[in-house]
């Protein structure tokens, strides 16, 4: 049985963030995008390119509070599409602030994540309740692996 192994990859260390925006329904709106390129194995549990496969690219929208399209893995294939990546990749949604992102490195892998939105809870517009504290849960992440 002959072995198939993916192509080389073409980056290493952290990878470069790139930023992009968007108007929707008169919202100013951010995503971030990394390009891994060919040959990366990533594992995520997002709605379009989620579980562990080559990926070539991450994406990670910004969306409304109160996101109401019943079609996240299209919205996300589009916004991906209108950032000019292509290929297999992974689609983020989060209603956080992404500008706020954070990477590190831990040996080989490298995760990335955006801060969680602290509106899903909704005590923040209720006066005299406290804000709800960070919960790496509701984050969204990612991480890509050296494996192959």
């Amino acid at each position: 049985m002959t072995a198939v192994l993916p192509p080389p990859r073409t980056r290493a260390g952290l990878l470069p963030v790139g930023r992009t925006s968007r108007t929707e329904d008169g919202e100013r709106l951010h995503a971030l995008l990394w390009v891994a390129g060919p040959g990366w194995r990533m594992i995520s549990t997002a709605v379009l390119g989620g579980g562990l496969g080559e990926r070539a690219w991450v994406l990670n929208a910004q969306v409304s509070h109160g996101y109401r399209r019943t079609d996240p893995d299209r919205h996300l294939a589009e916004l991906a599409r209108d950032a000019g990546v292509r290929d297999a990749g992974v689609g983020l949604m989060t209603a956080a602030d992404v500008t706020r992102h954070g990477q590190a490195a831990d040996g080989a892998s490298k995760p990335s994540r955006a801060p969680a939105s602290r509106s899903a809870a909704g005590p923040r517009c209720r006066p005299n309740v406290p804000r709800p504290r960070w919960d790496p849960a509701r984050s969204t992440s990612w991480s890509r692996c050296p494996c192959r």
